[in-house]
């Protein structure tokens, strides 16, 4: 999927990666971003790991590869890019190179070299919590991000988040109990695209 100067965020995925980062609020989060074959547009997140990406290398790689095999089944979506958090980094501050240095190869081996890796902004969160507080940092050319569904969508968020932070879950939290649906999270997707776009 070749990067563009728009880039289109369904208010699910991106309620997905909210509630990533707010169960694990202390941790850095990391996931994949996945986008609809049609438009383009990211719909659906598999939350990977909360786990400092320098620490999980192994892991990540048995993470991905049942990504990939996620992906192949479904026909209807492909993988788009990655997206991380880290309540800990300086939102503002460049990328941390770790951080881009381990994207980068990544979006490479899911086989989507020029895929995005966007960063959720925290302070601008803090400051607005019903913004798109998404930060593009690959490709480092302009891309704009705007939400599919009318910005007044993320009026909802609070009442939204609330009741489902702990129902997402990552890979680490899989290993964790394999019951866990790491990949699709279909009910906590079904309630978000449900309250979200009603």
């Amino acid at each position: 999927m070749a990067p563009r100067p728009d880039l289109a965020v369904h208010a699910a995925a991106y309620a997905a990666i909210l509630l990533h980062a707010l169960k694990h609020v202390h941790k850095p989060v990391f996931g994949v971003l996945l986008a609809t074959t049609t438009t383009g547009a990211i719909s659906r997140v598999v939350p990977v790991s909360h786990t400092p990406l320098a620490r999980t290398a192994c892991l990540l790689e048995v993470a991905l590869e049942q990504v990939r095999k996620y992906t192949a089944a479904d026909k209807n979506v492909v993988v788009a890019g990655l997206y991380y958090a880290d309540a800990n980094a300086a939102d503002g501050a460049d990328a941390d190179a770790n951080v881009v240095a381990v994207a980068t190869q990544v979006l490479e081996s899911l086989g989507v070299p020029e895929g995005v890796l966007l960063r959720l902004n925290t302070t601008k969160l803090s400051t607005d919590p019903y913004a798109l507080a998404l930060d593009v940092v690959l490709p480092t050319r302009s891309t704009t991000i705007r939400l599919v569904e009318p910005p007044s969508t993320l009026k909802n968020l609070p009442k939204v988040l609330g009741p489902l932070n702990q129902g997402l879950f990552d890979f680490d939290d899989h290993l964790e109990d394999v019951a866990r649906d790491w990949l699709s999270n279909a009910r906590v997707i079904a309630e978000l695209q449900r309250q979200l776009v009603a």
